[in-house]
């Protein structure tokens, strides 16, 4: 089975569905995680050289995650941000990744209040409409929430999990973006933090019976 995880920041993939890419990748299913931007708009930055080395900090704690969750198939185009002033390049990038043939597609909630994970998701429902192009494997797309999640209602498709793989795998994983915890600082209440992700990913699990979960929304599905 090959899966396609498509995210709009480093970390977007780990915060989303990191548990879902290991399990994926311990099923011995293909895994490709493709990230879009760059993902260091949102600090302040003085001199041009700090940009260039916060970029490739950025995407180091990128691949170590990826190799905690056990994927080496990594695209990283790394579009300076914001997204939603490269439409066109954005949906290129997305049509070049369904090369792959994926059987199922993780990418954010179109409904998500960041314009760039917005711009990602509604890209990949452009280039993934059953009715206009003719896929040989894909089955569906999941959108994934990204910490804070503010509404749950669409959140209809629930994956559970076990401890090891929400504190070797996920938490491990997100532990190696040490420049978002550093943004975050001692804000202990930020949705972002070791604790409050095990909170959340504790919550999804209930509603189907299992220690941890993640969730998603069914974006799209071949009707047979």
């Amino acid at each position: 089975m090959r899966i396609l995880v498509i995210a709009s920041h480093p970390d977007d993939e780990t915060l989303g569905c990191g548990a879902q890419i290991a399990l994926h990748r311990d099923a011995g299913d293909d895994v490709r995680v493709a990230v879009v931007a760059d993902g260091v708009s949102g600090y302040k930055w003085s001199r041009e050289q700090s940009i260039v080395k916060a970029r490739q900090r950025r995407k180091d704690e990128f691949m170590a995650a990826m190799e905690i969750l056990g994927v080496s198939d990594i695209v990283y185009l790394g579009l300076v941000e914001p997204l939603f002033l490269k439409q066109q390049a954005v949906k290129s990038f997305v049509r070049e990744l369904l090369a792959f043939d994926p059987h199922a597609v993780y990418t954010h909630m179109p409904t998500d209040r960041d314009d760039d994970h917005k711009m990602v998701a509604q890209s990949v429902l452009i280039e993934t409409r059953f009715w206009a192009r003719p896929f040989a494997s894909l089955e569906a797309v999941y959108g994934f929430p990204i910490p804070p999640v503010n509404d749950t209602s669409r959140l209809t498709v629930v994956r559970g999990f076990h401890v090891e793989t929400m504190e070797r795998r996920k938490i491990a994983a997100w532990n190696c973006y040490v420049s978002e915890q550093e943004r975050i600082g001692d804000r202990v209440h930020h949705p972002r933090t070791g604790p409050n992700l095990r909170s959340q990913a504790h919550v999804w699990g209930s509603w189907i019976g299992q220690p941890y979960g993640e969730a998603f929304e069914p974006l799209a599905a071949r009707v047979s």
